[in-house]
């Protein structure tokens, strides 16, 4: 008995090894990549209002608009990665918002900004729950908060980096007869598609638990990993105080990276504010890892 314990805590590590050496990356990348191109559009907001031809209430809206297609269609979005699966899903979603978001760079009017904005949300709106869906099939209960902490992290890294990256690429002015700021939506865009091509390919579903397949075996799958099902007991729907400060906390970041400074044309301003965000990035991870060790969700 003591070594049939020995031999699936062994296994279980085994398997968890794997899946983070060749998942994790992956849902790192998508959420860096998700915010890079949903905020990138502040980091243009200059030359291409100056371009055009618009006004700041008019770029306000195009920027905002992006938030109604994300809360109209994340839960479309969310069944619908539990109906085709996140083995499918996120790389369909990879292609959507890339595509949109490379197509940001052949704008030429204030109606065609708003449509891809819109687009862009809609595309976006099923990358941070298919993210949570795919750590629930993936990792089992014990590991998820500091997974699902590991993956978000990506959010303040798109921040650090975004800044500067934009500002270099926004220098690239004039190369094909193109705007600096259309260089900007090419090059964030048009490698997400790519990697979304390739990973619909490559991109394969968990194992199952119970089919007992080779794979499941080869990989040492535990069978551990079961969706968590809230029986009504979590602290989060227990406590409406918590539940409220939770909200607010959540709903508000949209909003602070709506309102981002938009000088962004030089490398020096692009450095000066993505250091603001590296805070967020560690603390972000720090939580995980004292989640963890508390085992608290």
């Amino acid at each position: 008995m003591p070594q049939n314990g020995k031999s699936d805590a062994s296994d279980g590590s085994s398997a968890i090894g794997k899946i983070n050496l060749r998942i994790l990356p992956f849902l790192f990348f998508v959420i860096f990549a998700a915010f890079v191109d949903r905020t990138n559009v502040s980091y243009a907001a200059l030359p291409m209002s100056s371009h055009l031809g618009l006004t700041a209430s008019m770029f306000g809206f195009g920027a905002g608009i992006f938030f109604l297609g994300e809360a109209l269609f994340s839960v479309p979005s969310t069944m619908a990665a539990r109906r085709a699966g996140v083995h499918k899903w996120i790389p369909l979603l990879m292609v959507g918002w890339g595509t949109c978001a490379s197509a940001m760079a052949f704008v030429t009017g204030p109606v065609a900004f708003y449509v891809l904005r819109f687009l862009l949300g809609v595309t976006e709106s099923g990358v941070m729950p298919s993210m949570i869906l795919a750590a629930a099939l993936w990792w089992p209960e014990s590991h998820r908060a500091r997974v699902i902490t590991g993956i978000t992290s990506g959010t303040g890294v798109a921040m650090v980096v975004g800044a500067p990256l934009a500002a270099v690429l926004i220098e690239i002015e004039g190369a094909l007869d193109l705007a600096g700021w259309r260089w900007l939506f090419l090059l964030e865009g048009l490698p997400v598609i790519a990697v979304g091509l390739v990973a619909l390919l490559v991109f394969r579903p968990a194992p199952s638990p119970r089919d007992g397949s080779a794979r499941a075996k080869s990989t040492g799958w535990p069978g551990r990993c079961k969706a968590t099902r809230l029986d009504g007991q979590s602290p989060a729907t227990m406590r409406p105080c918590r539940f409220r400060r939770s909200s607010i906390c959540c709903w508000s970041r949209p909003f602070s990276i709506s309102r981002r400074p938009a000088q962004s044309r030089r490398l020096g301003s692009g450095c000066l504010r993505s250091v603001s965000n590296r805070s967020a990035s560690r603390s972000a991870t720090l939580d995980g890892c004292s989640r963890r060790s508390t085992s608290s969700a």
